[in-house]
């Protein structure tokens, strides 16, 4: 009797396990799993960025006034001064006047039309239509009548050159001037000098 008795007690607790387990088991059947995807990947919540504190007037930075020129306020430069060419210019030396009258005879010959713009001694330009002309002794800017004493017609020229350094000429006319005395065929003729004031 006590063993029957005893079959039943564990016949009951086996039953009551093995209910007990199929719960258990129906539980975790019917329970949701999560599953996360191959793709996706966990990421932390993103936290608000907190803007920057304004800077101090210890961090500011220091603009350099110094560093930079003022170009409203400065003066315009002057522009520098070139110096002037005066070897292409027709700048005539300073004259001088003879303290003393000066008369002279000799032979005069005149410029050839070659010599046309090539500078005189003076500085000036020889200019074929002005009344000038060479002498080896007498100041520039000296006035001198010049007479031919074959046909006794006279012009008044400013000497401007030196010349001629010919032996037996004295003196040497533009080609205005020696037009003005009738000698462009001769060439070369006898004339006398005289200074006007």
């Amino acid at each position: 009797m006590r063993l029957t008795k005893n079959l039943k007690q564990i016949t009951f607790s086996v039953l009551v396990l093995l209910i007990l387990a199929c719960s258990f088991v129906m539980g975790c059947a019917s329970a949701p799993r999560f599953t996360r995807k191959p793709s996706q990947t966990y990421l932390p919540p993103s936290q608000p960025q907190r803007p920057s504190p304004p800077a101090t007037p210890a961090t500011a930075p220091v603009h350099n006034k110094q560093s930079e020129p003022d170009f409203s306020t400065q003066a315009p430069q002057p522009k520098p001064v070139q110096n002037s060419d005066t070897s292409d210019k027709d700048q005539p030396l300073k004259t001088e006047k003879p303290t003393a009258s000066f008369h002279a005879r000799g032979k005069a010959t005149y410029y050839a039309n070659s010599f046309q713009g090539h500078k005189t001694t003076n500085g000036e330009r020889y200019n074929r239509h002005a009344l000038t002309a060479a002498h080896r002794t007498l100041p520039f800017g000296t006035r001198v009548r010049v007479t031919n004493t074959k046909n006794s017609k006279s012009v008044i020229v400013r000497i401007n050159d030196r010349g001629p350094f010919t032996k037996n000429l004295l003196i040497d006319l533009s080609y205005a001037a020696a037009q003005e005395i009738d000698m462009i065929r001769a060439g070369v003729v006898l004339v006398d000098l005289e200074t006007v004031p």
